[in-house]
């Protein structure tokens, strides 16, 4: 089954200015065709031109209505076939049939040889693991400092006045 998609992209409102071509309908004809050639370029086929209302904003609380001219492409979509399709073509499908890897099964781990890995270590012990005591006398570097032992001298902010 065919399937496509679809581009719509907004027509020239004005045709570009080119050499020697005085007349503004020949300069619109041209710039119609050079979109129409720039998307055959890519594999969009033209299929019509449309005019279609668009509501817009005007001022704070008022809309109006547009009217936009629109060309529509379409190209050929590239679908991966369903089973049903791969099995109507398989007699057609010649050569050796693909055979999957044989998979492993996957090993779990008896309970017993799981508690052997977990008290199983290298004889070097981890210093994230058993963190140093903190002992709860001692103060921290913050504690210690007190206002008056403050090297930064207080005084009132520049330009700050007691207006009480």
């Amino acid at each position: 089954m065919t399937q496509f998609e679809y581009k719509v992209v907004p027509a020239p409102v004005r045709g570009e200015k080119i050499r020697g071509v005085k007349q503004p309908e020949v300069r619109f004809a041209t710039t119609i065709e050079t979109v129409l050639n720039e998307m055959a370029g890519d594999g969009w086929e033209f299929v019509r031109a449309e005019m279609l209302p668009s509501e817009e904003r005007s001022g704070l609380s008022k809309t109006t209505k547009e009217w936009r001219n629109l060309l529509i492409f379409k190209r050929e979509r590239v679908v991966a076939p369903r089973a049903s399709e791969t099995e109507a073509l398989a007699p057609l499908v010649t050569g050796p049939p693909v055979v999957a890897p044989p998979t492993r099964p996957a090993v779990v781990p008896k309970p017993a040889e799981v508690a052997e890995l977990e008290t199983e270590t290298d004889g070097e012990e981890d210093a994230f693991a058993h963190p140093e005591p903190v002992d709860a006398a001692s103060p921290t570097p913050f504690e210690k400092l007190t206002v008056e032992e403050a090297t930064v001298p207080l005084r009132p902010l520049r330009g700050w006045r007691d207006r009480s």
